[in-house]
């Protein structure tokens, strides 16, 4: 029972991870004192309150501020995100751009019948993987944002 709810608050609770090990730490002393004051593990988790609830009460002690400091931490994660894309994409569509002409030696202007071949990402292959990794991961932060938003207002 315990783990169970204990798990449930750590689900619930979008705190970094040093954060939700000190409301984990919090909870197995007050779920070690009910018991030593001869409370069940059930008894507990009634006193304490949904899961739910009670990471909203945390969140709640933690005050506007810290919400704010959040909100400012996620814009500056997704603009990041959304910056690094960017880049990797234009830097990458340049990169291909200026590239000289497939069988094309140096700065030669006949075609040769020399093929160079390999396994290796291009330079500008690996930038766009980079551009499409942080385009998704902006797109993560932006879906957990907009589910967060959501989930508080059916709360509301």
């Amino acid at each position: 029972m315990k783990e169970q709810y204990i798990k449930k608050v750590k689900r619930n609770l979008m705190l970094s991870g040093k954060r939700k090990r000190e409301i984990v730490r919090d909870l197995q002393e007050a779920f070690a004192s009910g018991q030593e004051h001869g409370e069940t593990e059930e008894q507990v988790a009634e006193r304490l309150g949904a899961p739910e609830a009670f990471a909203e009460s945390v969140l709640e002690q933690l005050g506007p501020a810290w919400a704010e400091r959040r909100r400012r931490k996620e814009r500056v994660q997704i603009g990041a995100a959304l910056a690094i894309a960017v880049a990797a994409f234009l830097t990458g569509g340049l990169i291909r751009l200026s590239a000289p002409a497939k069988n094309v030696i140096g700065q030669g202007d006949a075609l040769t019948e020399i093929q160079v071949s390999g396994t290796a990402l291009s330079l500008p292959d690996v930038l766009l993987l980079l551009g499409a990794a942080a385009l998704a991961a902006a797109a993560v932060l932006v879906m957990r944002r907009e589910w967060e938003r959501r989930r508080k207002d059916e709360k509301d």
